[in-house]
C-alpha cells in the first residue's frame, strides 16, 4: 500500500494544497506548516535553521524560494506580508532581543545581553549543537537582524531567543531526550543509595518462605 501523499499546489515541488493537511492551506511538503506561519518567521528575521529547529522540522533550503514565489503570487499576498509584520512587531514588543553575546572564558559560559537590560547566561554543554565545543569555537557568536537568533559559525549551531527564555536549548526531540538521560542519572543515583544503605544494614531483608 502506497503511502499518502497531499497533491502539490500548481506545479510547485515544495508547496502543498490538500483538504487532509491543515484544511487545505498551503503548506511545505513533509511537514504541518502552514506557508503563511513560515512566512511570519522568515519577516520577523528568523533564518531557516531557526525556524526547522524552533518547530522541530527539516524544511529545505530548495523551499525558500517557492515560499516567497507563492507569497507574491496570492492575491493577498499583501495582506499576508503586513499581518506578518504585525506579528513580528507584535513579538518585538513582547520578548527582549539579544543586543550582544559573547564567550567568557573564566567562566565557560556564554553571556546574553538583552534588550530589557536582563544579562543570560548558560553552560554551552546544555544547548543543543554546542556540546564539547572547544573555547575557540565559541569566541564567534552572530546575531541575526531581529535579536531572537543567534549563531556560532564555527559548529554551525543556533539558538532561538525567545525559546531560550521559556527554557528550551534546543528541538523537541533533543530536549525530550535529554530530560530522559537526566531522569535516568537521577534514577541511578537513587539506587546507588539505596544499596549503600542496605549494605550498612547487612543488605536486603532475606525473604520469609512460609511452609
Amino acid at each position: 500500500m502506497s503511502h499518502w501523499q497531499p497533491a502539490a499546489y500548481k506545479d510547485y515541488q515544495w508547496i502543498v494544497a490538500d483538504p487532509q493537511l491543515l484544511g487545505g492551506k498551503l503548506a511545505i511538503r513533509g511537514t504541518r506548516l502552514a506557508v503563511a506561519l513560515v512566512l511570519e518567521c522568515l519577516a520577523g528575521g528568523m533564518s531557516l535553521d531557526d525556524i526547522n529547529r524552533s518547530f522541530d522540522c527539516d524544511i529545505p533550503r530548495q523551499a525558500v524560494p517557492e515560499v516567497l514565489k507563492v507569497a507574491s503570487e496570492l492575491t493577498d499576498s499583501f495582506c499576508v506580508a503586513e499581518q506578518a509584520n504585525q506579528r513580528a512587531k507584535d513579538l518585538r514588543a513582547r520578548i527582549p532581543r539579544a543586543l550582544s553575546a559573547h564567550y567568557d572564558h573564566k567562566t565557560g559560559r556564554i553571556v546574553l545581553h538583552l534588550s530589557s537590560n536582563l544579562i543570560v547566561s548558560f553552560s554551552p554543554n546544555d544547548v543543543e549543537g554546542l556540546k564539547g565545543a572547544r573555547p575557540s569555537q565559541l569566541d564567534n557568536i552572530e546575531i541575526s537582524p531581529s535579536g531572537f537568533g543567534i549563531h556560532f559559525p564555527a559548529v554551525d549551531a543556533d539558538l532561538y531567543v525567545p525559546g531560550l527564555l521559556e527554557g528550551f536549548l534546543g528541538s523537541k526531540t533533543w530536549m525530550a531526550s535529554r530530560l530522559g538521560q537526566i531522569g535516568g542519572r537521577s534514577s541511578s543515583k537513587a539506587k546507588k543509595a539505596a544499596s549503600r544503605t542496605n549494605g550498612r544494614l547487612g543488605g536486603r531483608p532475606k525473604k520469609v518462605v512460609h511452609r
